[in-house]
């Protein structure tokens, strides 16, 4: 249905129609605003707190925020832009916990560029967007392969996006909650454990990054 066809399309043939689409990406449009500005909360009115966030699991290691999402960074040393979904726990008010291994995309930008120079990493969160956005983030597609405009190309039309008000990212323009902030070098705190998608837990508690949101 998300990527209109019919209901009942075999699964032979929506595996097919993926493949073939994802041949010819589209590029994202730029817009100047969208609905995801209709409420803008800055400096100290900042508050992770005042969001839905479950306990999810009996056993999580705190309530997650982002579990169903985007997560929007960009390559230094390039014009990547990498889209994935790496689940977020609420520290307090303005922190809040990132998973990101090093194996990862978002592990290699911060690790291996942003951290090594000492430098602080942009970062956008975006929470209810298009399911063709969340598809394409959870695809494995390799690095420098653009996730939005894959986006596009299971849409068949351009994701839209607008840009973030802290941070120099775009984000869709019909996200519902767009979280904002900086992952700074070195700062860790406990995250995890976390029951997946089926409930079982697949780590432990460790060190992982923070993100200041701004």
């Amino acid at each position: 249905i998300a990527m209109d066809m019919p209901a009942d399309t075999p699964a032979k043939a929506l595996v097919n129609e993926f493949l073939r689409r994802v041949e010819n990406p589209i590029k994202p449009v730029l817009l100047e605003t969208g609905p995801c500005k209709e409420n803008i909360l800055v400096g100290d009115k900042v508050d992770l707190l005042a969001l839905p966030a479950p306990m999810v699991h009996a056993g999580d290691g705190g309530r997650y925020l982002c579990t169903w999402h985007l997560n929007i960074t960009k390559d230094p040393d390039s014009e990547w832009v990498n889209w994935g979904m790496y689940r977020g726990v609420i520290h307090d008010r303005n922190k809040l916990g990132i998973l990101a291994h090093p194996s990862q995309h978002i592990g290699q930008m911060l690790y291996q560029k942003y951290e090594a120079r000492k430098q602080p990493m942009d970062i956008a969160i975006a929470i209810g967007m298009e399911p063709m956005c969340a598809f394409s983030a959870t695809t494995f597609f390799p690095a420098y392969v653009s996730e939005v405009d894959m986006a596009g190309a299971l849409r068949g039309k351009p994701v839209e996006l607008v840009r973030c008000e802290t941070v120099d990212l775009l984000v869709p323009t019909t996200a519902e909650i767009v979280i904002e902030g900086k992952i700074h070098p070195g700062e860790r705190r406990d995250e995890g454990p976390f029951g997946e998608y089926t409930g079982y837990r697949a780590a432990d508690r460790a060190p992982m990054p923070v993100v200041q949101v701004t």
